[in-house]
């Protein structure tokens, strides 16, 4: 199932296809209640990592879609076993 939002954090899990609307933070990261933030489910919202480099968050989000239009497109290939597939 979709979730119904991803947050980007350096300690979340490799892009995957299935991911629902990505949710770019502050340079600085998200503080403790916005990492907490739930979705519908009441579980906690997935996190999806760009990589060990702070980014601005207007370069996160052109990376965050051309992450998935790449994944989506067959250019680069998912990781196996990140269980988000």
């Amino acid at each position: 199932a979709r979730p119904a939002a991803v947050l980007t954090d350096a300690d979340g899990d490799p892009p995957w296809l299935a991911a629902g609307p990505v949710l770019v933070g502050p340079e600085g990261g998200w503080d403790p209640d916005e990492r907490s933030m739930v979705g519908a489910t009441g579980r906690p919202l997935p996190r999806m990592t760009l990589g060990p480099h702070v980014l601005r968050s207007e370069t996160a989000a052109v990376a965050v879609a051309a992450l998935l239009g790449a994944l989506r497109a067959g250019t680069v290939a998912g990781v196996a076993g990140d269980g988000q597939e």
